[in-house]
């Protein structure tokens, strides 16, 4: 019986290094997933000069996440400022904080009449930034959390027999 108890020890310290390692990739994904969305924003904002209210609609076509319906947007704006209604969208997407933080910072710079590309360019650096650290960061868990879950399983199955 105490066999059966140190294996499922080892197992559950492997199956925690594991989680902790795919929390890592999952969130270098979310970085990815922001970016592109902030490019894209972008094209719709600079390239094609859609106003804001627009844009994000197009954002709510391209990328199934949680964006206002247009109609909604619109009312909302009676309301609200834009900057207000981007900040509690992207809130609900479950970005990563630092991903989030940039995001909020861009809806509001675009909702103040800044200059579109003036707002872009920082976010873009920031987010690109942001993408590198949890790539290197995701590197580092990748090899290593796995392998201290075991070892720390290991050690407590020694420990209990």
């Amino acid at each position: 019986m105490k066999w059966w108890g140190a294996l499922l020890v080892l197992l559950a310290g492997g199956l925690t290094g594991f989680s902790v390692a795919e929390s890592a990739r999952r969130t270098v994904c979310l970085a990815e997933e922001s970016e592109r969305m902030t490019r894209f924003f972008h094209s719709l904002v600079c390239c094609r000069r859609l106003p804001l209210p627009e844009a994000v609609a197009g954002l709510k076509e391209a990328f199934p996440l949680r964006f206002p319906e247009p109609e909604e947007l619109h009312r909302s704006l009676q309301d609200r400022s834009f900057a207000e209604i981007w900040a509690d969208t992207v809130r609900e997407m479950g970005l990563p904080a630092r991903a989030e933080e940039i995001l909020i910072l861009l809806g509001t710079e675009l909702s103040a009449g800044e200059e579109p590309e003036r707002c872009f360019a920082p976010a873009f650096s920031e987010l690109d930034g942001f993408k590198k650290a949890c790539a290197a960061r995701e590197k580092e868990l990748v090899r290593l959390s796995p392998m201290l879950g075991l070892s720390a399983g290991a050690l407590l199955a020694v420990v209990f027999l």
